[in-house]
Order: structure tokens, then C-alpha cells, then sequence
């Protein structure tokens, strides 16, 4: 037996094509464009879309329709900077010179609190409930008496009228949200508007405006020239006074420590203190100071030379200058060739040659002689340079002491004159500027006009229907498709056919239709008397066609339903399949091969005492009763058993072979209910001993890294998958309706409904 299964494998592994056949209508090459992916996302995505269209439109819709008119007044200033400011000093009022951060500051002072709150009470909008809420009319009539502040058009303004206690900051804040300051670009002209529910109020509020915030730059120069006035007369006779003293102890000092100050003339320019005495001791110092460098290199040169001459370096070129040493060493050499020419042709005792040999000799005497003097001469100019720098450095020492002393006494100088000069360059400064006061204190020009007042306007500025409702539209639209390809692209799960196809390299064996009409939990089972029965055996009989010519002339025998989680529908798979091929193929046969969660005695309603994982433990035989009646015609059932603490021995089994050897006469084909394959081995054992294996996936749930790892993983060992089958689809997720065509043709009218009920019924009938 062992060798007729072992031949049946063989003659499996002979049939199996090395590549799956896939259907090349529905395969677009990768990269193309296609508009009708495009709009298939946007047909799936439609309520999505839809959805955030009619709330985007709505909500502006409400908002504009309940939404109060309000109208805005505008008036136009011309802020210019002032080019010659009569007020122009910085400790008081200072004024920025920068175009740009002068016209900054205006804008800003035009929506200061100060200046808003002064048109508040100027209008009176502190007891209005648009404004104030709940703050009464009373209080503010109070604060105002204490505040002081004019009625409108008497043309007084105080600058008393800043922020203040008797008006409420929230008052301020409304006014505030209203008003907005808008500048003309390369100008000096800036709009001042304001929004309100009353045109003429919003007229009165921008006008009112643009007066207090002239009154306010008026009053603000007034008062800073005043109270520069006040403390500089406060302050100009303390300054005076301590000039004179600084004077004093300036002059006191130098007397005490004798420090004579030269003319202007005298001074050196990189001298700082400016004294004639520090000039002096600066200069005795870097004389003495050039003299000390030079002397140190001088002696450095003369202490080389005698040392190198000394410890028996040559001498030629030291003692150069000596004419005399260059005579002899001149009359050596010329010796010296005669007597190599005369030793050439003579022998040593001939009488010329000896005589030169001695005049030789006397000569190298001679020559060391006057050598000797030459070395002692360079000693005592060495001796002589060395003095002459201990000297030079000692007057440097003596120099650079009595500088030191000046020095310090010139800090406390300087310190002193310092002072006096600052303070007598402050009671100038005071003393001018305390003219000047007096010429403009007159002046009250502004550099502030009013070029155009607001007036009451006709139209209101907000909202603007038209546009808003056009925005919204667009925005509705853009955010709906937006939104419907966001999400689209974020979900990464299965939907129809091509996803399968592109995704998992896998063909897809057929669709079943998602029965949208039945409550969730019920089974949906092909031979049942319900209306949908007739759509799940169309779709099974046209999954069972492509499976029988998925391996060429030879129909896959064993086979084996799987899914890549659980929850993807593989069991109903596996019972419906097995329906259909026994109505087509013969006798068959389903075995419940989840140990772990069993599902088939459930259905077909068998006793589960005993079963497949019995067998598997050798603890029950074939003939014991392992194969039962399913209750439909050509099909058997084997159930699970009793749960195994650990299924994968079980699968290991060489009972398993043994089974299929037994059974596989008997069937026209076998079909095992698998586990999962992410998470659980049993599947991948199992797909080693059948045929091919069939993966379940659900529409919008099974992502494609499930199925792509699922299908690697059954790869990996050698086994082979037939195909994927898509469960549970909507039409709503198929790109093209040619593949919902069998769902069609069983919702014509009532009538056709209860004729194909009867029909199928009978036919249940004749079958059992």
C-alpha cells in the first residue's frame, strides 16, 4: 500500500502545471492608468463621499440662511512719519525711525485697549447688551462721572481715559473683535473698519474711532513734552552741581599726584590718557626697548658663532674678513699642489721635495697662529655683546617700573576725567533740550488725517451667500473624493477578483455573493429551502467547473478548503463545495479537519464522541463507524472527535496516509475542512498529503498580507494552491457586474421567487 501512495503522489507532482492558470481578461498591467479604477474607487466609496458632501453643505447652509447680516463701515487715515520731529530724545518719548516699525506701532496703537475703550465710553456701547451682556446702564453712567470723561463732540480728550476699573474688559474685547485694521501696501494709507449687526452704528463706532486715536497722538506729545519740561528743570541744577564737583576732584587728584597734562599739540595719537609725562616714560621705554632687542640679537649671532668655533666647527667662513688668514691658506694650497706634482716624479728624500714639505709646514704653523688670535677676538666681542645686553636690560627694568607707576596712577585719572566729561555732555544735552521745549511746546500739529470718514453702508458685508455656498460645494466635492481615496487607500483588504490576481499572484476560482437579506450568525447553505439557496448553488457549481479543469485533463481529487484567519468563511466553503461536487462528480467524501474549533457535526446535526482525531491517535479503526451519512445524496462526513491538546502530532501521524490509501478508492473526491493557516501547522501538514489546496478569503476583511503570507507559507513546502475563492462579495465592490451575473437572474418579480421555491424544492424531493 505504502507503495501505491507513494505512486499517487508522484503521479500528483507529474500533473501539477508548474504555473496556475489565470484568467488574462481581468489582469491590467501594472503602472496603467485607468480611468475606470478611478471611478470604481469613487462608485464604492459613494455614500462615503456623499456623506461628507451633504454634512459640508448643509452645516454652511444652515449657518449662512440663520446667520444675522452684518455690516461693515470703513474709513481711510494717512499715517505719515514725522521727518523732522521737534521732540528727539530717546530717554522719554521715543519714536522708531524705521518705516516699517513706525507703521507697525501705528497699527497697533489703532487697536489698542486704550484707544477702544475711549470710543467705547465716548459712545456709550458700555450698557449695551450687544456689548456689555448683563452690565447695566447705571454703572456705567457711574463710572463715567468718575472717570471724568467729556461728552461726545466737545472735541476735549484726556489720556486719563485709558483702561480703567469702571468698564468691563469683556466690553472691550467685543468692541475689539469688530474692529480691523487692514494697511494699503506701499503707502502710508491704512483702513480702519468695522463689523456691526446696526450700519449706522458701525458708521458712528469707525468714526469714533478714528478721532480718539488722533486725540490720543496729540495728548500723547503734549504730555511727554510736559513731563520732559518738569524733569528737566527738576534735574538740571542737580546736574550742574555735580559737574562742578567732578571737576574738582579731577583737578585735586593730578595736583596730589603730580601729573602734568600736555597741549592738545604734544599729545601722541595712539595715546589715550593723553598726558605729557606718560609720553615720555612711553617713549624712554620703547627706545630702551628697540636698543635691549637689538643688543639680544647681536649677542645671540657673536655667542653661535664662538661656540660653533669653539667646540671645533670650521673657521673659514667665520674668520673671512681676517685678509691675512686668507693669504696663507692661499700660499698653503699652492704648496700643496706643488708638492703633489713634485711627489708624482720624485721620491720623498729629494732634495726639493723636502724643502717644499718644510715651507708646507711652517705654513700650516702660521695658519694655526693666526687662527688661535681670531677664535680669542670672537670671545671678547661675545663677552662685550653680553655686557651690553645685561646693561640695556636693566635701564628696560628701571624704564618699565616708573611706567607701571604712571600708569596706575592714570587709571584713577582717567577714571575721574571720564565722569566729568559725561556729566558736563549731560547739562549741555539738558540745557538744550530745555530750549527747545520752550519753542515747541506750542505745537500741536498731527501727522495723523482723515481722508475719508466711514458712512453708513447699504450692503451688508457678511455672509456672503454666493461664495460660501460655492465654497462649500467645492469643498464638499474635493473633501468627498479626498476622503473616498484616503480611505480606499488606507484599507488594505481583499475586495474582488483583480485584487486577488495582482495581489497574491493566485486565480481567483470563483465569487460568492454576500446574502445581504439574511440575519448575520445564520448558515447559508446551498441545498436549503431558502430564496438565496438557488444564488449559493450557482456559485459553488461555477467554483467546482474551474476547479475540475484547474490541473489539466485530471481532476484534483484530494483536496483541502483553508483561509488565512479565522472568521473568513472556509467552513461553509467546504460544505457547500462538497454539496456541489457530489451532485456532479459522484460520491464524495468531507472530513472535519479542525480539531481545534469543529463546525461540521454542527451542520449536518451528527453525534462528535468520536471521529478524526480518534484515528489520527490509533484509537479507532475505519471500520468502527469513522465514516458516517451526511443526509445529502453521494456524501459522507467524517467529523472531528474530541478536541487534541496538541493536533500537530496528530497530523504527523503515518495514519493519515494509511486513511487516505483506504478511502481514496471508495470517492471521487475527498475534502478537508483545514484550520487557518496564519497561526496554526495543522493546514501546512495537511497540504504535504492532498492534491491542492483551496484558499477561502472575505471580501473587506482578509488583508493582502494575510493571504500573500498564507500563500508563501503553503509554497514553501511543495504543496500546491488550486486557487482562491472570494466569499461574501457586494456588488458594489466588482469592478465589472459581469460577475454578479448569477445573482441576477433569481430577483425578477414575487412570482418568479415562489416558482424557483417550489422548483427546488421538488427537486429536494426527488433527490432524498
Amino acid at each position: 500500500m505504502s507503495s501505491v501512495n507513494d505512486g499517487m503522489k508522484e503521479g500528483r507532482q507529474l500533473q501539477r502545471p508548474p504555473e496556475y492558470p489565470v484568467p488574462m481578461a481581468a489582469v491590467q498591467p501594472q503602472g496603467e492608468i485607468n480611468i475606470r479604477d478611478y471611478l470604481y474607487v469613487l462608485y464604492r466609496r459613494r455614500w462615503l463621499a456623499l456623506t461628507f458632501f451633504t454634512l459640508v453643505v448643509f452645516t454652511v447652509l444652515l449657518v449662512v440662511f440663520l446667520k444675522k447680516p452684518v455690516y461693515r463701515a470703513t474709513a481711510t487715515l494717512k499715517v505719515e512719519q514725522e521727518t523732522s520731529p521737534v521732540l528727539n530724545f530717546k530717554d522719554v518719548y521715543q519714536t522708531q525711525k524705521d518705516d516699517f516699525n513706525f507703521l507697525k506701532t501705528q497699527y497697533r496703537i489703532l487697536k489698542s485697549r486704550s484707544v477702544a475703550k475711549r470710543a467705547v465710553r465716548s459712545l456709550r456701547l458700555d450698557g449695551d447688551p450687544e456689548f456689555a451682556g448683563a452690565f447695566s446702564r447705571e454703572s456705567a453712567d457711574a463710572g463715567s462721572q468718575t472717570g471724568g470723561m467729556p461728552v461726545p463732540g466737545t472735541g476735549k480728550i484726556e489720556l486719563s481715559g485709558g483702561l480703567g476699573g469702571d468698564i468691563k474688559p469683556s466690553v472691550i474685547d467685543n468692541f475689539l473683535k469688530r474692529l480691523t485694521v487692514t494697511p494699503v501696501r506701499d503707502s502710508w494709507i491704512v483702513l480702519v473698519s468695522f463689523d456691526d449687526k446696526n450700519p449706522a452704528r458701525a458708521a458712528q463706532a469707525v468714526n469714533e474711532i478714528a478721532r480718539q486715536y488722533i486725540g490720543f497722538n496729540i495728548e500723547s506729545k503734549l504730555n511727554a513734552s510736559q513731563v520732559t519740561r518738569d524733569w528737566l528743570e527738576n534735574h538740571l541744577d542737580d546736574m550742574k552741581a555735580k559737574l562742578e564737583r567732578s571737576e574738582e576732584a579731577l583737578n585735586k587728584y593730578a595736583a596730589q599726584n603730580g601729573i602734568l597734562l600736555a597741549s592738545a599739540g604734544d599729545q601722541d595719537k595712539n595715546n589715550p590718557n593723553g598726558s605729557g609725562g606718560q609720553d615720555l616714560e612711553t617713549s624712554r621705554l620703547v627706545q630702551i626697548s628697540d636698543q635691549l632687542v637689538k643688543a639680544t640679537a647681536d649677542r645671540i649671532n657673536k655667542e653661535a658663532l664662538y661656540y660653533q668655533v669653539r667646540h671645533g666647527g670650521p673657521v673659514g667662513s667665520e674668520v673671512g674678513n681676517n685678509r691675512l688668514l686668507q693669504t696663507l691658506e692661499e700660499q698653503y694650497s699652492a704648496l700643496e699642489a706643488q708638492y703633489a706634482r713634485l711627489a708624482a716624479l720624485y721620491t720623498p728624500k729629494y732634495p726639493e721635495v723636502v724643502q717644499t714639505k718644510e715651507q708646507m709646514d711652517q705654513l700650516s704653523k702660521r695658519i694655526g697662529q693666526e687662527t688661535d688670535k681670531a677664535v680669542a677676538a670672537l670671545r671678547t666681542d661675545y663677552e662685550a655683546a653680553r655686557q651690553r645686553e645685561d646693561d640695556l636690560a636693566q635701564t628696560y627694568e628701571q624704564y618699565k617700573q616708573q611706567a607701571l607707576n604712571l600708569n596706575n596712577k592714570m587709571v584713577q585719572y582717567n577714571i575721574l576725567k571720564r565722569e566729568a566729561d559725561t556729566n558736563q555732555q549731560l547739562y549741555n544735552g539738558l540745557l538744550q533740550r530745555m530750549k527747545e521745549i520752550g519753542v515747541s511746546a506750542s505745537l500741536n500739529a498731527s501727522n495723523i488725517q482723515v481722508l475719508d470718514q466711514a458712512e453708513v453702508p447699504r450692503k451688508p458685508f457678511a455672509p456672503k451667500k454666493a461664495r460660501d455656498i460655492l465654497v462649500s460645494v467645492l469643498v464638499g466635492l474635493l473633501g468627498g473624493v479626498g476622503l473616498a481615496f484616503g480611505v480606499d487607500y488606507i484599507d488594505n483588504t481583499l475586495k474582488n477578483p483583480e485584487d486577488i490576481e495582482n495581489s497574491i499572484s493566485l486565480p481567483c476560482l470563483g465569487l460568492v455573493p454576500a446574502i445581504e437579506t439574511v440575519p448575520a450568525g445564520k448558515r447559508l447553505l446551498a441545498w436549503s429551502e431558502e430564496e438565496h439557496a438557488p444564488i449559493l448553488l450557482e456559485a459553488y457549481s461555477a467554483i467546482n467547473t474551474f476547479i475540475q479543469f484547474s490541473s489539466g485533463s485530471q481532476a484534483p481529487k484530494l483536496m483541502m478548503v483553508t483561509s488565512p484567519l479565522k472568521g473568513d468563511g472556509k467552513t461553509m466553503t467546504s460544505v457547500n463545495l462538497a454539496a456541489t461536487m457530489a451532485r456532479t462528480r459522484g460520491r464524495g467524501l468531507i472530513v472535519d479537519s479542525d480539531l481545534r474549533n469543529p463546525q461540521l457535526h454542527k451542520i449536518f446535526d451528527v453525534d462528535n464522541t468520536r471521529g478524526f482525531s480518534d484515528y489520527l491517535a490509533g484509537m479507532m479503526q475505519v471500520e468502527d463507524g469513522l465514516v458516517r451519512k451526511s443526509g445529502l445524496e453521494n456524501l459522507d462526513i467524517i467529523t472531528s472527535g474530541p478536541r487534541s491538546p496538541n493536533p500537530p502530532d496528530l497530523f504527523n501521524s503515518p495514519r493519515l496516509a494509511d486513511l487516505l490509501r483506504k478511502l481514496g478508492p471508495e470517492y471521487e473526491f475527498i475534502l478537508f475542512d483545514s484550520p487557518p493557516v496564519i497561526g496554526f501547522s495543522e493546514s501546512l501538514i495537511l497540504s504535504t498529503s492532498v492534491d491542492g489546496v483551496i484558499m477561502v478569503v472575505r471580501t473587506g476583511r482578509t488583508t493582502r498580507e494575510a493571504a500573500l503570507q498564507s500563500r508563501r507559507a503553503i509554497e514553501s513546502i511543495n504543496s500546491r494552491v488550486l486557487g482562491v475563492v472570494l466569499n461574501a462579495i457586494r456588488q458594489v465592490d466588482l469592478k465589472y457586474s459581469s460577475y454578479y451575473h448569477y445573482g441576477d437572474y433569481y430577483y425578477y418579480s414575487d412570482g418568479e421567487k415562489k416558482a424557483g421555491r417550489k422548483k427546488q424544492k421538488a427537486k429536494n424531493a426527488i433527490e432524498n
